[in-house]
């Protein structure tokens, strides 16, 4: 029978090693660390949500499906943080989401909506070129295309304008339709996205369905204020 003595040792050693569990709780496993994030990313107060965008940037892309949610905050600053940390997974990260727009099937609209989705947010150079590959898609609906054509614009801003005028020119009318949607939403409408619009409108006579698109575009277009540089262009004309 052990001795009052190691009796009491034997106890204080449970109590420590009960102490150390308590103050070290076990690690998480990677699931139960995501699924905490998709929780405190839907939380209040927005600082909460900045933090669960940061910790899902430092988890790479496992942290990938908490920024997706983080990309359609209502806080414009969550929003841009996510842009930011997703743009930062570097081409891994745009790889799997055009593995979800080019290799998903068309009847398979959630998945395409998703990932299209996130690129129009994401609203770079190199997200609207995946998304051109969708635009081309005989096998995806008109809805799955236009969807994340409306509002690109406006999110991708003076960047975007280039690509975009050259998307009115694509072999496909479903890109033409979907970047006349997509010029029609700027802000700050350039002359030369005028006058790609106009050339379409002329080609088509406004008809069809990226020529219809077009003429709506470039009517929201002309009665957008003048930019600076086309006021300047004027006033020395005159």
């Amino acid at each position: 029978m052990p001795s009052p003595l190691l009796r009491s040792l034997g106890v204080a050693a449970a109590l420590g090693l009960a102490a150390t569990l308590v103050a070290c709780p076990p690690a998480e496993t990677p699931e139960q660390r995501l699924a905490r994030l998709r929780v405190e990313v839907a939380a209040d107060p927005s600082s909460e949500r900045l933090g669960a965008v940061q910790a899902a940037a430092a988890l790479g892309m496992e942290g990938a499906p908490v920024l997706e949610l983080a990309l359609r905050d209502d806080d414009a600053a969550v929003r841009q943080a996510a842009v930011t940390a997703f743009t930062g997974l570097g081409p891994g990260a745009l790889e799997a989401l055009r593995k979800g727009v080019v290799e998903t099937p068309g009847d398979d609209s959630l998945k395409i909506d998703e990932a299209a989705g996130t690129l129009s947010y994401l609203a770079t150079p190199e997200a609207v070129r995946v998304l051109f590959e969708l635009w081309r898609r005989d096998d995806v609906s008109d809805g799955n295309k236009a969807s994340p054509a409306l509002g690109l614009g406006s999110r991708g801003g003076e960047a975007l304008v280039p690509l975009l005028i050259e998307g009115l020119s694509d072999p496909s009318v479903h890109v033409q339709a979907c970047c006349a949607m997509a010029l029609g939403d700027t802000k700050t409408p350039s002359p030369e996205a005028r006058a790609a619009l106009r050339k379409l409108v002329e080609a088509t006579g406004g008809k069809g369905y990226a020529g219809g698109w077009a003429e709506l575009a470039l009517r929201s277009l002309e009665a957008a204020p003048t930019q600076p540089a086309e006021q300047g262009a004027g006033e020395g004309a005159d």
